[in-house]
Formats: C-alpha cells, sequence, structure tokens
C-alpha cells in the first residue's frame, strides 16, 4: 500500500521470506535449538568456526562469570527461590563486573560449553545449513542478485514496541540510510502535543576487526542497544555483511536487524539463564514456569505491542521495497 506497483512496473525486485530458522525453538518456546544452539551465533563458516574454537574461552570474561551464567542447582528446586538466588547473583555480578561486560559475556556467544549459556555450537547447525543452502545454492544470490536488503526480526531488547535498526560498524553512510529508513513518530494529542518515537531508530554494533581478535574489549562509547556487541559474530547480519553483500555489483546493500524492544534487559538476561539453568537442572516445574517466562519476554501479550510490531514491520519491509524498486 505505500509502493505504486504500477510506477515501478516489472521493477519489483524478488521477495523472500525465511520464517522461524529455529523451527524447535518455536515449538518448545526456547531461545536456542534441539541441541542447546544459538542460532544468531552459530551462523559461521569453516574458517569462522575454527578461530571461535581455537581463541582463549575467556575472552569476554565468559569463564570468569560462569557461576552467574551457568548455575547448576539452587537450593529446594523451587521456582522462588530460584529466583531469589537468581536477583542475588544479578546484584553481585553487576558489582563485580559493571552491566557492560556483563552484557558483553553474555551476547559474545560461547564455542565450548555445550550446556551453558549463549552456546554458538561447534559447528553449523541444520539451520545455518538451511540458510547458506537457501541463500547460496538454491537462489545464488551472489550471482543471481545486483541488490540486497536482508531484514532480520528480533525482539527483546529495548524501549517495549519501539524497534531499532541495528547495522555493522561503517559509519560512511548514515545519511543514506535515515533516507530511506525515516525515524517515525507519534504526536501525543493532548495540550503538550508532544512527541513521541515510534520506531526507526539506528545504531550500529561498534565491532569492526574487534572480534576476529582474542583479547579486544568493548568501548565504554559503544551505543545503548548494540553496546556490548563488540565481540559477537556468526549472527544472519554478520553472514549478509561476509558472504552476500560483498559480492554483489549493485549500489544498494544494506543488511540490518530490526530489533522491537519488550521488556527490560536485566529481566530478559536473568531469564534466559534462569530457563537453560531450568532446562539441564531444573525440574518440571522449574521448567514450565521459566519456559513461560522466556516467551513473555520475547513476545508481550499486549494488543497495543503487537499492534506496533506489526505497523513498524510492514513499514520497514515496505520502505526497502521502495528503495529496491526506485
Amino acid at each position: 500500500k505505500n509502493l505504486d506497483v504500477n510506477e515501478s512496473g516489472n521493477n519489483l525486485p524478488t521477495i523472500v521470506l525465511i520464517h522461524a530458522l529455529n523451527p524447535y525453538g518455536f515449538a518448545t518456546n526456547r531461545r536456542v535449538n534441539e541441541d542447546n544452539i544459538d542460532i544468531n551465533r552459530n551462523i559461521l563458516d569453516l574458517k569462522h568456526f575454527e578461530f571461535v574454537k581455537s581463541r582463549n574461552p575467556n575472552y569476554a570474561k565468559y569463564v570468569d562469570m560462569d557461576e552467574t551464567m551457568n548455575p547448576t542447582w539452587f537450593p529446594f528446586h523451587n521456582v522462588i527461590v530460584t529466583k531469589v538466588c537468581m536477583l542475588f547473583m544479578t546484584i553481585k555480578s553487576i558489582i563485580l563486573y559493571g552491566m557492560l561486560s556483563i552484557k558483553t559475556a553474555m551476547v559474545a556467544g560461547n564455542y565450548h560449553k555445550a550446556t551453558g549459556f549463549g552456546f554458538g555450537g561447534f559447528e553449523a547447525s541444520t539451520s545455518a545449513l538451511n540458510l547458506f543452502k537457501v541463500t547460496l545454492d538454491v537462489l545464488d544470490i551472489p550471482n543471481q542478485a545486483s541488490e540486497l536488503v536482508l531484514i532480520d526480526v528480533h525482539t527483546g531488547l529495548g524501549e517495549s514496541g519501539v524497534d531499532t535498526l541495528l547495522m555493522e560498524a561503517d559509519d560512511s553512510n548514515d545519511d543514506y540510510l535515515e533516507a530511506i529508513f525515516p525515524i517515525e513518530y507519534h504526536t501525543n494529542q493532548n495540550a503538550t502535543n508532544k512527541r513521541f518515537v515510534l520506531g526507526g531508530l539506528k545504531e550500529r554494533a561498534l565491532r569492526s576487526s574487534n572480534a576476529l581478535h582474542n583479547t579486544p574489549t568493548p568501548t565504554k562509547k559503544s551505543p545503548l542497544l548494540a553496546g556490548g556487541y563488540e565481540l559477537t559474530i556468526g549472527t544472519t547480519t554478520h553472514f549478509c555483511e561476509g558472504a552476500l553483500a560483498p559480492r554483489l555489483h549493485g549500489p544498494n546493500k544494506i543488511c540490518v536487524t530490526q530489533e522491537f524492544g519488550t521488556v527490560g534487559a536485566i529481566t530478559v538476561g536473568q531469564v534466559l539463564i534462569a530457563e537453560n539453568y531450568a532446562h539441564h537442572y531444573g525440574n518440571a516445574e522449574e521448567k514450565a514456569y521459566f519456559l513461560s517466562q522466556l516467551k513473555d519476554c520475547f513476545y508481550v501479550q499486549t494488543d497495543e505491542w503487537k499492534k506496533r510490531v506489526l505497523h513498524r514491520g510492514e513499514a520497514v519491509f515496505y520502505q526497502a521495497l521502495k528503495k529496491l524498486s526506485s
């Protein structure tokens, strides 16, 4: 509806929708797949897997925080007790390490502990292999396409219902991206007429080459959402930037993650860790409870949140379609 198809003629691009890279996770409400692999840390080729498995497991202070990341026992196997213990562990870790270091350890990926939080796998999962097959073999994007906009839709970080477009560290074309995906505002119809952001915020992961060294450190100037992702690879946008975009010859090669906010970041982190604990060591009550909590962390059960996600998802989709059709 935001694109005049008649004006575009035969210039409409090929549209590919890939739903649920992790069907096991969808079926069970887990973030990870049947092998405890976080798919969005697993989209790596052989060269990158050799790298991540060879580096120091403590490159992001993950081993230092292992007690917090990977608890194996809580007294009484009771949901309330587990939640209280998680709260005290969180406070202790924040005091010892600080929020940015904790986030970095959580999102950087772990490639040495299969039952651990944030496990990126020892090799490419079936989901990653399927993505490679669809994009590189079946569609043959590097040879059949000249331009590309990849939008990977996620939920979890940021203000509830507001989307942020997360991109790689190249800072040369911010104005170009803002022209394609402008920030959308809503005006509050009261006496103040104050404007509120509906979505379209933008941040860059200040990764550059940092993630390909053993002992890099995150910068204190990291942006709000993307901060802490300096050491993170194996994501869909990392794959897009490394394997798809460089091989295309057209001017438009855009790889973004559209991240919709849900609940507070601390809550998301606590529940992710608690769910991994419950899956491996908890009883039936703990497993059921934290699976339910995990779903609520990534899928907010309100009509307002759902309407915002649908509205902004459609908006960004048509903005990308319009750019590639112009």
